[in-house]
């Protein structure tokens, strides 16, 4: 029973060998924006590059569980999963102001599950997961407006392309998987 248990993770361990140690180039190389990793010159690791200390706000720990993390030119913006609110931080680290609020009133948002910067307009996208609803907020955390999809979605990934179309993933009705494109 034991030698099972041990044959699992080095058959796991062969296969991430073979997928990652043979992986050849392929045409998303060379995409504008896109970072592809070549595993055969750099192994399977990643090294670090530098990391930046985040300043907590002085009215309590500014992190429970950070669920996602969205980087724009000024401002890195932390969703938090366990406090269900969004924080934003200066590129050096030092906290700013949080986006939005909790709430059931216009603006507000109740689980905060996904968040997109929208370019070039100090915006950005928040897809509350209570309600199944898209708020907009500028920047420095002001609700700007709500985002109308043709029918509730509850998305599961979302990011804004430079021409502004949304690009989110949901499971509809059926369970299935989807990719969607929205102008």
């Amino acid at each position: 029973m034991n030698e099972k248990k041990l044959l699992i993770p080095v058959e796991w361990l062969a296969l991430l060998f073979l997928i990652f140690g043979s992986c050849e180039k392929s045409a998303v190389e060379n995409q504008k924006d896109v970072i592809v990793l070549d595993t055969q010159t750099q192994g399977a690791h990643l090294s670090l590059v530098g990391d930046i200390t985040l300043e907590l706000p002085e009215a309590g720990p500014a992190l429970g569980r950070v669920g996602s993390v969205t980087i724009g030119e000024d401002y890195i913006i932390i969703l938090d999963n366990l406090k269900k609110n969004i924080e934003v931080f200066d590129r050096e680290g030092s906290y700013k102001w949080p986006i939005g609020s909790r709430g059931g009133s216009v603006g507000q948002y109740k689980i905060p599950s996904e968040s997109a910067i929208i370019p070039n307009t100090g915006q950005l996208l928040i897809y509350d997961g209570g309600t199944g609803q898209t708020l907009r907020f500028s920047i420095k955390g002001e609700f700007v407006g709500q985002l109308k999809l043709p029918e509730k979605r509850f998305i599961n990934r979302m990011l804004v392309s430079e021409d502004h179309n949304l690009i989110h993933t949901y499971v509809d009705k059926n369970n299935n998987g989807v990719l969607c494109v929205t102008s």
